[in-house]
């Protein structure tokens, strides 16, 4: 059975958030098809405490120590992990979607002449065949990836793709003093945050989405009130996004944000798979819509089939 191998990266002292979309994928493929589950950090012997909360998620836990792998630079991390991989034989090695991972599976897929499958947003099992699932052009095909007997394969975890549900394992600990060349051909100046948004969606308890069936932007006024009522953020499917009614950064769906709040709320909102791809996960989906045979239906735990203009009104005077 193939360990599963899930990167786990850091920046300045912090583990990121991403790494619990590969450990969750991971979690999905043990219960499916069986294995171990390993995390894999590159880290120094000065650094290495902030990860001790990490210790309970896999059955393996390998420490590659060296002191140019405290912070990430490509070319060593691509040395190290080349150096790692040599010694294993029937693996997964799992990212989660980062910029990082970009530069990093790629180049160690070519490395080791191994498949690379990035961006996956679901896994499952039929007859005893293991599927991946992923979007294409853009986010306008679904499909699924039968897996071959390949020996080993890299993948990517897209954000918010699988719920993280947390495991305790016993873990065995390997740690690994390794030399590394230090020549390098690029140098990293620094880092710059991207521009913040008025509001980080992704880390809302609380989203109202609204779609197309708000059918006019001067109704906007009433679903922010909603939204002010709940405490919640403003959020859109791509058709409200391209109208320019909400900014870029409050997009859900694959070419936006995924998300997983406590409560989403549906408003005019069909259903398309690929907004449902980024809030699919939401704790509770609530659905409103006039057209009683919408997907959103499918995927909301409950629904109100009736025109929003007249139904959010009515809540409105409910909360006041």
């Amino acid at each position: 059975m193939k360990e599963v191998i899930v990167f786990i990266e850091h920046r300045f002292g912090e583990i990121l958030e991403s790494n619990f979309d590969a450990l969750s994928f991971a979690y999905r493929w043990q219960e499916l098809n069986g294995g171990e589950v390993s995390l894999l950090i590159l880290t120094s012997e000065e650094k290495k405490e902030i990860f001790n909360n990490l210790k309970g998620l896999g059955n393996k836990i390998y420490f590659l120590k060296n002191k140019i792998l405290e912070e990430y630079h490509p070319e060593f991390y691509l040395n190290a992990i080349k150096m790692f991989l040599k010694r294993k034989e029937d693996y997964l090695l799992v990212f989660s979607q980062t910029a990082n991972a970009y530069e990093l599976a790629p180049s160690l897929a070519a490395e080791f002449f191994i498949p690379v499958i990035t961006n996956i947003n679901g896994l499952e099992k039929i007859d005893d065949k293991i599927y991946l699932i992923r979007y294409f052009y853009g986010g306008k095909i679904c499909g699924k990836i039968g897996l071959l007997d390949e020996k080993s394969l890299i993948l990517t975890i897209q954000s918010g793709a699988f719920k993280f549900e947390k495991q305790e394992f016993s873990a065995l600990i390997e740690e690994e003093e390794i030399s590394l060349p230090i020549e390098k051909n690029t140098e990293i100046l620094g880092y710059e945050k991207a521009e913040a948004g008025e509001v980080d969606i992704t880390q809302a308890a609380v989203i109202i989405g609204i779609g197309r069936g708000i059918k006019d932007q001067k109704n906007l006024p009433m679903v922010e009130e909603l939204a002010k009522k709940l405490n919640g953020v403003l959020a859109g499917s791509r058709p409200v996004i391209d109208a320019g009614w909400l900014s870029k950064d409050r997009q859900v769906g694959s070419s936006g944000k995924t998300v997983k709040p406590k409560l989403y709320f549906a408003l005019g909102i069909s259903g398309a798979f690929q907004h449902v791809a980024g809030m699919k996960n939401s704790d509770l989906i609530i659905a409103i819509n006039k057209d009683e045979n919408a997907p959103i239906f499918s995927v909301s735990h409950y629904g109100v089939i009736g025109d929003l203009t007249k139904i959010v009104p009515a809540l409105l005077k409910k909360l006041q």
